[in-house]
């Protein structure tokens, strides 16, 4: 079926999303006051403010301006799950809500196989969106714009989790962490834009090092975070388990680093932090490779297919495609070009690479980051830069998530419009690696009282 006729926001959708925004308004304002730190309060509500007009312009956008994409094939989905429970019972409703693509009822084939979403029930990752916005869609009335303002909130708070975390560990960054996990605009523009992957994996991903940060370093909130942890990870894994498989090597590595770090002896510190640092590497490395056998899509040569199928896929339909070249169809091949897919992820497309409005956003944000990272590198003389890295935990963990991630969304997406989407998980934690660097040469100006208070 065409997109002629289909919307996915009408005037009814401003009315139910308002009473929604009362809500989550109250919600959110509950939560805010469980923070006694006033620093911490006043991002709060701007952060969710964002997030909240980034979701309605992402619907705007894509119903006045693509006229079409995958948010139109989300909420048909929903719509479709939303049509069998009325059609045919809660019982096959609820098979169809439950269900993955070898699973789904008979009796659904009609309403999907008719639906301009039918290629959503394709794949359990789509499919599990279609599920999670038709869950919400029972109560928002199957608003596109409600429901993914829900959605939005679960990103925010996500994000919010985040910034807890970077923030315990750097108090004194307080500040420039808030930017750097709240304010960056393709993260609360993508990472909040409604009924789509994006937004369910920015959130589960921020609930996720939360979770892992409470369980394994602060040993706090053990049940409670049990549960989010488990629910996150398997967000993560249905929908986007790349993701997973890019976080846990580097989460494992921040994980027996800071361990030496906590070594009193000074001599033993020293001495074991090699050991601890090849520790982490080979430990890491055999977390990635069980995770790559575990799952063949995830070997190198899967890896490779995939990208030279999206490369001559991107190069026939023109736009905003890009390439990387001749791929090498081996693993050394692959290797060779991660230095250039990371540079495509973080810092292009480049000024005069932005042929949309879309495109001169993320281009102004990557010009922005090619800056500070030269700034950076300049400003610790390289060696400095290298140092900073190995020695601090933190910025080891952050670095290599986010050049792991960007190496793999690089290499495979090759269409500048796909890449501003898939990218927004590295972004926060590549910035939060270059403010950490910074610090370190002394760059930011600190008030040592309100640290103490903090850490009080």
């Amino acid at each position: 079926m065409g997109l002629e006729g289909i919307n996915i926001f009408t005037p009814i959708d401003l009315l139910i999303s308002f009473f929604f925004l009362i809500i989550i308004y109250i919600v959110a304002s509950s939560q805010r006051q469980k923070y006694s730190d006033q620093t911490k309060q006043k991002y709060f509500l701007p952060a969710l403010y964002v997030r909240m007009v980034g979701c309605f312009l992402s619907v705007m956008m894509y119903q006045y301006y693509y006229h079409g994409g995958d948010m139109f094939g989300f909420h048909s989905g929903t719509t479709v799950i939303l049509e069998v429970f009325q059609k045919y019972g809660i019982s096959t409703g609820f098979k169809l809500i439950t269900a993955n693509p070898d699973t789904i009822p008979p009796e659904a084939f009609p309403s999907i196989w008719t639906s301009i979403g039918s290629y959503m029930f394709r794949a359990n990752n789509s499919l599990t969106v279609c599920q999670i916005g038709a869950f919400i869609g029972f109560f928002t009335f199957n608003s596109c714009l409600a429901t993914g303002l829900v959605l939005a909130f679960f990103s925010f708070m996500g994000c919010w989790k985040l910034f807890e975390v970077f923030a315990d560990v750097h108090p004194h960054l307080e500040k420039y962490i808030a930017w750097a996990t709240l304010f960056i605009p393709s993260v609360f523009f993508w990472g909040a834009a409604g009924l789509m992957k994006d937004t369910i994996t920015m959130g589960s991903i921020g609930f996720f090092t939360w979770s892992a940060y409470n369980i394994f370093f602060k040993r706090k909130n053990i049940l409670k975070s049990l549960f989010y942890l488990v629910i996150s990870f398997y967000l993560l894994l249905t929908i986007k388990a790349y993701i997973a498989v890019a976080f846990l090597p580097a989460f494992t590595a921040w994980l027996i680093l800071s361990f030496g770090q906590k070594i009193k002896n000074k001599t033993i510190r020293i001495i074991t932090k090699p050991l601890l640092i090849i520790g982490a590497v080979l430990i890491s490395l055999a977390i990635f490779i069980q995770i790559t056998e575990a799952n063949q899509k995830f070997s190198p040569e899967a890896f490779l297919e995939n990208a030279s199928v999206m490369q001559e896929d991107h190069a026939r339909l023109g736009g905003s495609s890009y390439t990387l070249g001749t791929i090498d169809p081996s693993t050394s091949g692959m290797l060779k070009m991660a230095p250039f897919a990371i540079i495509v992820t973080l810092f292009r497309p480049y000024l005069w690479e932005a042929r949309s409005p879309v495109l001169l956003i993320s281009a102004l944000e990557g010009f922005l980051f090619l800056v500070v990272t030269m700034f950076v590198v300049f400003r610790t003389y390289v060696v400095g830069a290298f140092y900073t890295i190995i020695s601090e935990p933190t910025v080891i963990f952050c670095i290599t998530f986010s050049l792991v991630f960007a190496f793999a969304v690089g290499f495979t997406a090759y269409n500048f419009g796909a890449l501003a989407r898939f990218k927004i998980p590295a972004i926060p934690f590549y910035a939060i690696a270059l403010i950490i660097m910074l610090d370190k040469v002394n760059f930011f100006k600190v008030d040592e009282e309100v640290v103490e208070k903090k850490i009080r």
